[in-house]
């Protein structure tokens, strides 16, 4: 049984950073192979692999010029004020164990907030099924949600084995809207 991606209801997103293309400005970064594929319903994917090492792996998209992206970041507060929520469409593609991943937001004055995956809406765990993952915006504590400027998915530990993986559909909404 595969879910696939599915269409969103896009009347509430306020910044679409990945649905049928990565966001002008944006680019994938990521320590080993980073790559851009095209899914179901034509949604654009990021594509990462963890190679096993010994540090936190480092994988996402970003619009920080000194690693190649545009510079322009994303501006989320309000919509943090407001009930807005991060979402993105997650699988993994091969790995005998799923590790736990965190969420990871950075913003242009070097400050940072992380949250671990399982504070999804949903309390979903990553599975080989593409699956949407739901984040409270407001979660996002001690960065400066005005000044986005990248967003890290990735394993919360050093992993032992290959791990490859996909994105699709990241995207902030502004709240309010009917979920």
């Amino acid at each position: 049984q595969s879910f696939g991606l599915m269409d969103y209801d896009a009347t509430s997103v306020e910044q679409r950073l990945l649905d049928y293309d990565l966001a002008p400005g944006w680019v994938l970064f990521g320590d080993n192979d980073v790559g851009q594929g095209t899914g179901d319903l034509g949604y654009a994917t990021g594509s990462f692999e963890v190679q096993p090492g010994a540090t936190v792996p480092q994988f996402g998209f970003t619009t920080a010029v000194e690693q190649n992206g545009g510079g322009n970041p994303i501006d989320i507060y309000d919509a943090s004020n407001n009930g807005g929520e991060l979402i993105f469409s997650l699988r993994i593609l091969n790995g005998a164990m799923i590790p736990n991943f965190e969420v990871r937001l950075d913003s242009a004055d070097d400050g940072f907030a992380v949250v671990g995956m399982q504070q999804n809406l949903e309390q979903r765990l990553p599975s080989y099924e593409w699956q949407e993952f739901r984040f409270n915006l407001s979660d996002f504590m001690g960065v400066d949600l005005g000044n986005v400027i990248r967003i890290t998915i990735a394993p919360d530990s050093a992993v032992g084995e290959t791990i490859n993986y996909e994105i699709a559909q990241l995207r902030t909404t502004s709240g309010g809207g009917s979920q």
